[in-house]
């Protein structure tokens, strides 16, 4: 796990998905795109939120300090992902 300091680019509206571990058997998940300190070219991660950090709503440009956790698996029709989850916000 990654903790760095990022500008937020754009979030997705938070959608509702089914979750075992929430009380209510859902929880919120959204996509947030981030961007490195320093210029228009430096490099950008697309990441998963969940629950409250997915419904809070970012403004473009704001500064936020975040762990980011990379993953990979293989899918079973063969094919690999990577997946990038943005987890404890420091605003």
């Amino acid at each position: 796990m990654q903790t760095k300091q990022l500008k937020v680019v754009e979030q997705t509206k938070a959608v509702m998905v089914p979750s075992k571990n929430s009380d209510s058997g859902e929880i919120a998940k959204g996509t947030l795109r981030l961007r490195e300190l320093g210029g228009d070219y430096t490099d950008e991660y697309v990441c998963t939120v969940w629950g409250a950090m997915a419904e809070a709503m970012f403004e473009p440009g704001q500064l936020v300090t975040c762990a980011l956790r990379f993953s990979s698996y293989e899918a079973s029709n063969g094919q690999c992902y990577q997946e990038i989850t943005a987890s404890d916000f420091y605003i």
